[in-house]
């Protein structure tokens, strides 16, 4: 009998060592990986904000907070990672965090509320007015998109904006397409200067919005709708304005009578000697 009694006590034994070890195995899973915490500036929780993970400019992964604010990645690769969050009516936030395998690592972000940005244009109406107030549909695009994106050429901004795109591209050729129209039908400006001409633009012909250095561009307003009454018909199916930046200002030395006099002075004796050498 005590002999049963023993095994049984060995086998009891044995079971409470293989839970332990179970326990002991989830709760270092669950410590495993990089946990993302996202309150407000009152500490409060953030629900559904979005949470990107990236490595060396590639993609980890995409997560969005619970109901408790926290987003888990399961991370297995040591490395420096970057942690994005961005939450509608919130700032966004980036930070760099460095993760080992084996430790769990936990970050909270605090956002700030996002204040309130209007873009202005003043291409739509020929005055300066909110894209809210205008009548047609009007996209902006900024220098700090510009930078954002990676432009390189402005064909690339005509790309990634709603109803319009690009035809005739090359080298340094690129023509915008409105609605399905393009050539003489599309005016394009030059910080409000008129690149049209009586000339209708052809496949071998016409303005070449490609020549334009991105560098120099601060912002583009591109007008999808018809502008005939304020620009005339080539803007049929659409006005582009591209807005470049301002230049510095020029330094003036001025030289005073005396200093001047020298100068003038240095001048003729030296050329009068280049002449007697002569």
């Amino acid at each position: 009998m005590s002999f049963f009694i023993n095994k049984l006590s060995r086998m009891g034994a044995l079971c409470g060592l293989l839970v332990l070890l179970a326990a002991a195995s989830v709760f270092a899973q669950t410590q495993q990986g990089i946990d993302v915490t996202v309150k407000d500036a009152n500490e409060t929780a953030i629900a559904g904000a979005k949470v990107d993970l990236t490595i060396g400019g590639l993609s980890v992964g995409t997560a969005v907070t619970n109901d408790e604010g926290i987003a888990h990645f399961d991370v297995q690769r040591a490395g420096d990672y970057r942690i994005s969050v961005d939450a509608t009516g919130f700032a966004s936030m980036t930070r760099e965090v460095a993760y080992s395998p084996g430790t769990g690592l936990r970050e909270t972000f605090r956002l700030d509320i996002n204040g309130i940005s209007e873009t202005v244009t003043v291409t739509a109406t020929r005055t300066q007015v909110t894209t809210e107030e205008t009548a047609v549909p009007v996209s902006v695009v900024g220098r700090k998109e510009i930078e954002e994106q990676g432009i390189n050429t402005i064909g690339d901004i005509f790309r990634t904006l709603p109803g319009t795109s690009t035809v005739n591209e090359g080298a340094f050729q690129v023509r915008p397409r409105i609605r399905g129209l393009d050539s003489n039908r599309v005016l394009i400006l030059v910080d409000g200067e008129r690149l049209n001409n009586s000339r209708t633009s052809t496949g071998q012909s016409g303005v070449e919005t490609g020549l334009i250095d991105t560098g120099e561009i601060e912002s583009v307003e591109v007008v999808r709708g018809s502008g005939s009454v304020l620009y005339g018909t080539d803007a049929l199916a659409g006005t582009i304005n591209i807005i470049t930046s301002d230049t510095g200002r020029r330094v003036v030395t001025r030289v005073s009578d005396s200093a001047a006099a020298s100068i003038l002075s240095t001048v003729r004796t030296k050329t009068r000697f280049a002449v007697r050498l002569g």
